[in-house]
């Protein structure tokens, strides 16, 4: 580090993940210089740094995009957190594209190997099949040891003040200018030098500062990846968003399915009297979403997004629907914006291999119809609780295949569907068809 850089070491930023122009994730320190956010790229030159300037924002989506490129540091996987790492789970990955070039960039566990899950004289010889989200080897998989893999934190862990404070100085300008453009993000990045680019990186773009790869940060966020569609049920979730889309531009066709479903969402979350969708800072938009039953009645909105967000590293909201003193347990959703996201949350939540369930045993009971699609309100943020500490706490688990709690959850989940299902397919027909046959009668009269 130069001695420019140290002399700035104390008014700068603790250390955190950045994701740069080549999808690599670096660890950078971030610093504000008035309406000027600099990017400091650990271990490397300073020619690599890159400064964000707070006119080169069109609009709030292109200062969201820029807050998802930044994330708490992660932490290497140790030998004894190596049932950590479960199937479907997104993990920040080693990958070597040369002998001196070495990046971190998101991947997706497809697989552990079991047989292997033992310490063979103080190391851990486990084994992950990773499916990879970035870089150069994007679509393909990769098995790597533990000494490769790093543990992503869930982005409600760490506030970053210097970020913050930036992206509110951006929000107040675009406030008070009230654009509406489309995002530009790549236009508030200019170069501290000319000809700064190393010529290593995986990057093409002309306009932003990057950092040599010779010397290999801590790296290991929010991914934009699109996964294979890997069975039916995905397929059927596109063909029924393709369907949603044209429905929303044939309004003459009548109303969806889906939309009704959204219709009750709203009146199922109505406070005060007054249909969500009557906010300001609510928009309308396709969502994807999936239903939970059997949830603890005390657990929170926030507790439940930030499990997904621990384990998938994917932006969500969470909703616990409300419930009365003689109910046992409660409902929720998971709410997310793209279909890959999608997909990662089915993989994760239908993965047979474990079962999700609350402190006290309840487990999530969740198929594949619980998973849809909507056109309706999604909130454009979320109030973090003030006693975060206390709602992280380990309130939601896993439960692994071949233990006392899984065979446990197991019995306690069948015991659960039979009673939904007798309910839904046995006395809601009931209910249906009696009271039809009672207003027939009383037409007659």
């Amino acid at each position: 580090m130069s001695a420019k850089r140290q002399a700035d070491a104390a008014e700068v930023s603790p250390i955190m993940d950045f994701r740069a122009q080549d999808d690599a994730w670096y660890s950078v320190r971030l610093r504000l210089d008035g309406d000027k956010l600099f990017v400091m790229y650990c271990d490397f030159p300073q020619e690599t740094d890159e400064i964000y300037s707070v006119e080169g924002f069109a609009n709030i989506e292109s200062v969201e995009e820029f807050r998802k490129r930044f994330r708490p540091s992660s932490s290497q996987l140790q030998d004894k957190n190596c049932d950590a790492v479960v199937k479907g789970m997104m993990v920040c990955a080693a990958n070597r594209l040369a002998v001196d070039d070495l990046r971190f960039f998101d991947a997706i566990v497809e697989s552990v190997n079991p047989s292997i899950h033992a310490l063979q004289e103080g190391d851990c010889r486990c084994k992950f099949e990773l499916l990879w989200q970035y870089g150069p080897l994007k679509g393909k998989k990769t098995i790597l040891g533990i000494e490769d893999v790093c543990l992503i934190k869930s982005q409600e862990t760490v506030v970053n003040l210097t970020l913050e404070k930036f992206l509110d100085i951006v929000k107040e300008k675009l406030k008070a200018e009230d654009k509406r453009s489309e995002p530009k993000l790549g236009s508030c990045i200019f170069n501290l030098t000319q000809n700064s680019k190393p010529k290593t990186r995986y990057d093409s773009s002309p306009i932003t500062n990057s950092a040599s790869t010779s010397q290999i940060p801590c790296s290991s966020t929010l991914h934009k990846s699109k996964k294979p569609q890997l069975d039916s049920y995905r397929s059927m979730l596109h063909i029924r968003a393709s369907k949603q889309e044209e429905i929303s531009n044939n309004t003459a066709r009548g109303r969806s399915s889906s939309e009704s479903m959204i219709d009750n969402l709203e009146q199922d979350f109505d406070m005060g009297g007054q249909s969500l969708g009557k906010y300001q800072n609510f928009k309308k938009k396709i969502t994807y979403f999936c239903r939970i039953d059997n949830l603890e009645k005390d657990l929170s909105p926030f507790t439940l997004k930030h499990f997904v967000q621990e384990h998938l590293g994917i932006p969500c909201l969470a909703i616990i629907c409300p419930s009365i003193s003689h109910e046992f347990c409660t409902r929720g959703f998971i709410l997310l914006e793209e279909k890959h996201q999608a997909d990662m949350l089915m993989d994760f939540l239908l993965n047979r291999e474990y079962i999700i369930v609350s402190l006290k045993g309840r487990p999530w009971i969740i198929d594949d119809a619980c998973f849809g699609i909507a056109e309706g309100v999604m909130p454009t943020y979320e109030a973090k609780p003030s006693n975060a500490e206390e709602e992280l706490a380990d309130q939601i688990k896993l439960v692994h295949k071949g233990t006392p709690e899984y065979e446990k959850a197991q019995e306690l989940r069948s015991l659960h569907s039979e009673f939904l299902d007798h309910i839904h397919f046995r006395l809601l027909p009931r209910l249906l068809a009696d009271e039809k046959k009672l207003m027939e009668q009383l037409d007659e009269k």
